[in-house]
């Protein structure tokens, strides 16, 4: 989607916002309206509350600093769309909007005073029930960069691969040393690549581009953790993979290692004019934390709450970091909000109990269900002190923490009756037989809040996109 000014606008923006660039004051709309942090983008999104499902994204607006930008929806007769950036307020009525935190690829172009805030799909997309929706985690100019970067780096060939332990080694091909040395130097530990018995560069097979081989060939392409930094030296090199992803290319011992499209998971360096801003309260975190806790009422404060917690979860299963930042906007929101989460879960397990045998989880309970344990393990990384502080709640093998765990394995076999637990985020852990019936984010957080000496093994292998 693209989003226009008008000559207009920038005589609403130059009485309404304090401008360092009176000439020219995109910079100051970007900086205002945009924060950035671990290679992404983030704005807060308001919609009318009273507006329905079919109007809501015809009018919205954009919260700045200290000011808000209000967008209308153009439809011409050819049937073309876009959005038009109208005017600027210095003040809204802020019980009047619900407001959404968009993540992903936004920036402001040069070229036509245009701003990209993802496609009408994806904006459209966030018309259903909650306040925050990640827009598109890899949006199209993310994609593009990626796929650029694969292209640029090529396929590494091995020529075999054997378990060893935990992990796999696969022998690289010495027949192309200049590019090993430069993935080695691109990537470390940590990082994903990925792997496929054909390789994807291949263009000449079936007359497929890179884009179209992937497309057609994901479900035989394997995404692969590097766990250990490469060294070119030893021929070889060391893999976490998780068995899904290794039953994609078991059935060859020869294949390529490339760039994986889900990008380098590791790019949250969260710089340092973001924390000043988040600090300082002049960024939309700070603000989508005011509109919860200014919450009129009981009811509202929990809708509001819980739709956070929700997305929150949800997000930082890809932005790791995410979480810290929340904290550095305002950490006693983030110690209230984890009280919040283990006292619903505790409802939602009374509920279960008061029902006993006979209770059957809906569809939506087990969502919920699965969105706050995932808030739980994302709260959880906040007890590092060297990111966090001292944070007061959810202190490893406390009583309190033994408490929850016990009351959490008892919701998730209440929650499981139906079908297995399946989370978006995927584990490599040493579960015994004996409680294969519990799910395997129930396990980790039950290692985690117990202070088991086992939590130290657990890996993350994989988070899959929403349905």
């Amino acid at each position: 989607m693209q989003l226009t000014y008008r000559k207009i606008f920038f005589s609403s923006v130059r009485r309404s916002v304090n401008l360092n660039n009176i000439s020219n004051p995109k910079k100051d709309i970007e900086e205002g309206t945009l924060y950035k942090a671990g290679g992404y983008t983030y704005a807060v999104i308001g919609v009318h509350a009273r507006a329905d499902e079919n109007q809501q994204f015809k009018r919205f607006i954009v919260v700045g600093r200290d000011f808000y930008i209000q967008v209308n929806k153009i439809e011409e007769d050819l049937g073309q769309e876009y959005y038009v950036a109208e005017k600027v307020f210095k003040k809204i009525k802020s019980d009047d909007y619900y407001f959404f935190l968009a993540k992903g690829q936004l920036k402001y172009t040069t070229d036509r005073e245009k701003i990209a805030l993802e496609t009408k799909a994806v904006m459209e997309s966030l018309a259903d029930d909650t306040y925050i929706k990640i827009w598109d985690e890899y949006g199209e100019i993310e994609r593009e960069t990626i796929l650029q970067e694969a292209r640029d780096f090529g396929a590494l060939r091995y020529t075999s691969y054997e378990q060893i332990g935990r992990d796999y080694r696969f022998d690289i091909s010495s027949d192309n040393p200049e590019r090993f040395s430069a993935f080695a130097k691109k990537f470390e530990r940590g990082d994903i690549l990925a792997a496929s018995i054909m390789n994807p560069f291949d263009v000449q097979r079936e007359n497929q581009e890179f884009e179209e081989y992937l497309d057609k060939h994901k479900n035989y392409i394997a995404n692969i953790r590097l766990a250990e930094d490469i060294d070119p030296s030893s021929g070889s090199i060391i893999f976490t993979v998780d068995d899904q992803e290794a039953r994609k290319i078991s059935v060859a011992q020869q294949g390529y290692i490339f760039v994986s499209i889900m990008g380098d998971k590791k790019r949250l360096d969260r710089r340092e004019q973001a924390r000043t801003k988040i600090e300082s309260r002049q960024c939309p975190i700070g603000k989508l934390i005011d509109d919860v806790r200014n919450a009129n009422n009981d009811d509202t404060y929990s809708i509001k709450m819980d739709a956070l917690v929700k997305e929150l979860s949800r997000m930082c299963c890809f932005d790791s970091d995410l979480v810290y930042d929340f904290y550095d906007a305002d950490p006693s929101f983030m110690t209230e909000m984890a009280l919040y989460v283990v006292a619903s879960l505790r409802k939602q397990l009374a509920k279960c109990e008061r029902v006993g045998e006979n209770y059957k989880p809906r569809k939506q309970d087990v969502k919920r269900y699965i969105a706050y344990m995932l808030a739980i393990l994302t709260l959880l990384r906040l007890r590092d002190p060297d990111r966090a502080g001292l944070f007061p709640v959810l202190e490893v093998a406390s009583d309190n923490s033994k408490k929850l765990a016990r009351e959490l394995r008892i919701l998730d076999d209440y929650m499981s009756k139906e079908r297995p637990i399946n989370p978006a985020i995927r584990f490599k852990l040493n579960k015994p037989d004996s409680l294969s019936k519990m799910s395997d984010l129930c396990y980790a957080l039950d290692l985690y809040l117990n202070g088991d000496k086992q939590a130290a093994s657990i890996e993350v292998v994989g988070v899959d996109e929403d349905d």
